[in-house]
């Protein structure tokens, strides 16, 4: 967006993105920019085939990420809010640390969402995370901005119906009401609307989260090559 970054990019021998949303973009600086396999830990063997999508009167609904303003912490609440007044059976299951921690645990008590809403704080055991991602119904992202966040690759390695904001390369991978349902950025009350809308609706969820599962499946399964593979491919080690 500035005169810098132009310079850099137009004088780069190459580019490796993990967005093909930027990919298009990189072009018109440096035609030899590639798309690379994104840096993350997740095996063919760790996706989840075998999702239940059938009615469950309760649904668990997980978000992971930093308990901050700018990951949409207080949208979060205010969604769950509405689906208590909506008189919907859910628990929304909150996974990461962050400085408004004690504030939003707060503003659960005050807003009467303690039977609704669980704090777990950071989780770092990979075991253990991928169980709450394997429990979950549904996965809620409310952030304001973000390069592609690694907990959609999660998410949808688990098969599960996904809800975001498509913001920063989201738009790159994420298709709305084909791997995912779009939401607005910092708007909890149309977030809420779309939530309910398709809360309940199995169809489509079963459809979100297995088109999400194939969605990482061809990311994983060969389609793009890792970062080292580019770098040595394009590197010239002769000079």
């Amino acid at each position: 967006q500035n005169f810098l970054d132009r310079l850099i990019l137009k004088n780069a021998k190459f580019i490796l993105t993990v967005s093909p949303l930027f990919g298009e973009d990189l072009r018109q600086f440096c035609s030899k920019s590639e798309v690379i396999k994104p840096m993350i830990d997740i095996k063919i063997e760790d996706l989840k085939r075998d999702r239940f999508f059938g009615h469950k009167h309760k649904k668990n609904l997980l978000f992971v990420g930093r308990v901050e303003e700018r990951k949409g912490i207080y949208e979060l609440l205010e969604i769950a809010k509405s689906l208590k007044q909506n008189q919907l059976d859910f628990t929304l299951n909150i996974v990461g640390g962050g400085n408004l921690f004690n504030i939003v645990k707060a503003k659960i008590s005050k807003n009467g969402l303690e039977d609704h809403v669980i704090l777990h704080g950071l989780i770092s055991d990979k075991i253990e995370l991928k169980r709450m991602y394997d429990k979950a119904d549904i996965f809620v992202f409310t952030s304001h901005d973000e390069g592609f966040p690694r907990v959609l690759y999660e998410a949808m390695s688990s098969a599960l119906p996904i809800f975001t904001t498509f913001v920063g390369g989201i738009s790159g991978r994420m298709t709305d009401l084909e791997n995912c349902i779009e939401i607005p950025v910092q708007n909890s009350t149309k977030a809420s609307e779309i939530i309910l809308k398709y809360f309940n609706d199995e169809s489509k969820l079963q459809g979100i989260g297995m088109q999400g599962l194939k969605t990482v499946e061809k990311i994983i399964d060969g389609q793009y090559i890792t970062h080292e593979e580019l770098l040595i491919r394009n590197l010239d080690f002769e000079n």
